[in-house]
């Protein structure tokens, strides 16, 4: 079949010794904690979105709840734009749900429950 990726037993190995050697392959997650904190349901859907996305960015870029780079990069990482990224921050900054520090061109992020 054209297109769909071809996959060995090989390959199907080796993609689980990768995920079995690295640090954490599953993020653990408290879905109470999120509905129930009053500072992320206060957030317009849109905040909520590219926070989540941010979350797993740091965790997949183990970064242990900081992030820290140009606006145009976590912008991707948050899968969108950045005045949409700007506009989200200046919410979660407002309502306490993230710790945000801008310096020149440069963005970092916390997120105090994961440090």
């Amino acid at each position: 079949m054209r297109g769909v990726p071809f996959r060995t037993k090989a390959g199907l190995a080796m993609a689980k010794r990768k995920r079995n050697e690295s640090k954490h392959w599953f993020m653990k997650f408290d879905v109470g904690a999120w509905l129930k904190d009053p500072a992320i349901s206060s957030c317009s859907e849109a905040s909520r979105g590219i926070w989540f996305d941010l979350l797993c960015a740091m965790f997949e870029l183990d970064q242990c709840g900081k992030l820290s780079n140009s606006f145009e990069v976590v912008a991707r990482l948050g899968r969108t734009s950045v005045p949409k990224l700007r506009k989200a921050l200046a919410e979660l900054v407002a309502l306490n749900a993230a710790d945000v520090t801008l310096c020149n061109s440069n963005v970092t992020i916390i997120n105090r429950k994961m440090r």
